[in-house]
């Protein structure tokens, strides 16, 4: 109901208003750029110096661990390990220069926004060049776009973030190869060297999402069925980079364990619980969440197609000035919805994104009934939706939170929408330079308005920064006043707590605070949803140097769960461990043999 009668709001806002407000938006170009500036040096700034997240912390643990000399699959049993080596090259080099981890939580933010500025303006010159026709300040926007738009909430070069650049670094260069023009917009032949930097960010993406093999071979049969003189030379030029990386990898793993240990431990990593669910399951979750999110943007299109139907049957008018393009008048309302979502719903941050989903369906559309032209943008959709595909089968998220993964396919949505609207009518430029500017400052708002890793689920950043982190990994950070009065608390007893050079074994979402002395880390894998289980055991026999002389668990003034996910931990503790001493503290206590 409440979404309801905001709509009907807004959309009556927009029809009355129309003449005064659509016709004009960009016609003070100046004014609107100064508005995107200011967006995303809001957008920056917030999610630089605001908010904590405990997925963030995993980011950076499983990166630390690879630094401080931790082997991947054998001592490391993390599901998204392989990332961590591009993690630990940032880590290690921070640790080398300051000699510990103070600030590097904002460190390896520092790191990312530069990264994610230069994709985001090889992004632009691609489609600036690849789509001669388009305006140049439309293909700006586009680079925008993708600025502010992370699969997460969380701004450091952990996994999904480098999925998603590594990802579209690849896209962009395939597109750089088989889209090339000349200064006249016909159609040349690509060099070859894109070709091969695609297959090596392939094989940079691989390792970033390892599920990433399924567009790898997707990538594969489109060279193989493709009809060119070059096809052999295509191929190699994309798949030896690829082989290669690979074999060198393997190569390294292979120097210190034997290919039968590999798969044993391969095994491990996959049976990792928080993560293990049955097809049944799965299709399950799928089904409820794509239904979920189907039936919103069916609704939104038979609203807009009522209303378009009121107006011109009933009414006997038009709607008012770009709002007769077809299709607008849908992105509008699921815009509204977004919105609806970003200020009133018990969503989380940034999510459900459904306009990224709308443009990116909206393409196909276009290429299978109405508009040939943009063939290799169409393809460029399908890819983002076997890249969405892959990320769904190896996460434990469903299809409506992980829309931020279809970035590239909402770009290249808007390319096949934008040619189109403008043959279709002469406003066509102007409405697609609307529709950028409303996702790139729909974004820019949604990433800037909410605070992730508050003790609230749905905390506005205005109403709940009220502390900072003042030492340690996540010192300068402010946050939520409980948040981080717990992670000062934890900072201040945990040299009393926790002695260095420990094998600590913490039990608890955020293993990071792991990182405030020095130990060795007795977990096989530090995710934030870790279930502890017989892994445990499995882990300490492979690597019984591993085995706590320390148990931290999370509490709240002795309190601990003792029941659920904790109940085989709590069950080895009393019946193997036999801890001599407790302590608590306010929210750890803390197991000593």
């Amino acid at each position: 109901m409440q979404l309801c009668m905001f709509l009907v709001i807004a959309m009556g806002k927009i029809l009355c208003y129309d003449n005064c407000m659509m016709k004009n938006i960009l016609k003070n170009k100046k004014f609107w750029k100064i508005i995107c500036i200011l967006a995303i040096i809001a957008y920056t700034a917030k999610n630089l110096f605001i908010g904590a997240d405990t997925d963030e912390g995993y980011g950076i643990m499983a990166g630390y661990r690879l630094a401080m000399g931790d082997r991947l699959l054998l001592e490391m049993w993390e599901p998204h390990q392989t990332s961590a080596i591009f993690t630990a090259v940032f880590i290690r080099l921070f640790v080398k220069l300051t000699g510990g981890v103070n600030y590097l939580n904002l460190f390896l933010r520092l790191v990312f926004f530069p990264i994610q500025a230069g994709v985001s303006v090889f992004l632009y010159k691609t489609i600036h060049r690849t789509v001669p026709q388009m305006d140049e300040n439309v293909a700006a926007l586009m680079g925008l776009l993708y600025y502010v738009t992370t699969p997460k909430s969380i701004f450091i070069p952990e996994y999904s973030n480098l999925h998603n650049w590594f990802f579209a670094l690849m896209v962009l260069c395939l597109l750089r190869y088989f889209g090339a023009k000349d200064s006249e917009g016909r159609q040349t032949a690509g060099e070859l060297r894109w070709l091969v930097l695609a297959g090596i960010f392939m094989t940079c993406d691989v390792l970033a999402y390892p599920s990433m093999v399924l567009v790898f071979l997707c990538c594969l049969v489109f060279l193989l069925v493709r009809r060119s003189e070059k096809k052999w030379k295509e191929l190699c030029a994309y798949v030896l980079p690829c082989v290669a990386s690979a074999a060198v990898m393997f190569t390294y793993l292979l120097s210190y364990m034997t290919p039968q240990k590999m798969l044993e431990m391969a095994g491990e990593i996959l049976g990792e619980g928080s993560h293990q669910t049955t097809v049944g399951e799965k299709l399950l979750g799928w089904g409820s969440s794509l239904g979920e999110m189907a039936m919103i943007l069916l609704c939104a299109l038979l609203v807009s197609l009522g209303i378009r139907w009121f107006i011109e049957k009933v009414w006997k008018k038009k709607l008012p000035g770009l709002l007769q393009l077809p299709g607008m008048l849908f992105f509008v309302i699921v815009f509204l919805i977004q919105i609806w979502f970003w200020l009133f719903s018990s969503f989380n941050a940034i999510y459900p994104q459904l306009l990224l989903m709308a443009v990116s369906l909206t393409g196909c559309y276009i290429y299978l009934r109405r508009d040939k032209t943009e063939k290799l943008f169409y393809e460029l959709i399908l890819l983002a939706f076997v890249n969405y595909f892959s990320v769904l089968l190896l996460s434990n998220w469903g299809p409506m939170l992980l829309v931020t993964y279809l970035i590239l396919g909402a770009v290249a949505g808007l390319v096949c929408l934008g040619d189109y609207w403008q043959k279709e009518n002469t406003a066509g430029k102007k409405a697609i330079q609307i529709l950028c500017l409303i996702l790139v400052l729909g974004n820019a708002f949604s990433y800037t308005w909410l605070i992730l890793g508050s003790q609230e689920y749905h905390a506005y950043v205005i109403q709940n920064v009220r502390g900072i982190n003042r030492e340690g990994l996540r010192a300068g950070i402010l946050t939520d006043y409980m948040t981080a009065y717990r992670y000062n608390n934890n900072l201040a007893v945990w040299p009393e707590a926790v002695p260095d050079g420990s094998t600590v074994l913490y039990v608890g979402p955020s293993q990071f605070y792991c990182m405030l002395g020095e130990h060795k880390q007795a977990s096989p894998d530090t995710i934030c949803s870790m279930i502890y289980d017989e892994r445990l055991l499995d882990y300490w026999k492979i690597n019984p140097d591993r085995y706590p002389d320390v148990v931290v668990f999370e509490s709240c003034y002795g309190d601990i769960a003792q029941e659920g996910e904790n109940s085989f931990i709590w069950n080895w503790l009393m019946e193997n461990f036999k801890p001599a001493e407790r302590k608590d503290y306010p929210y750890i206590t803390v197991f000593m043999r």
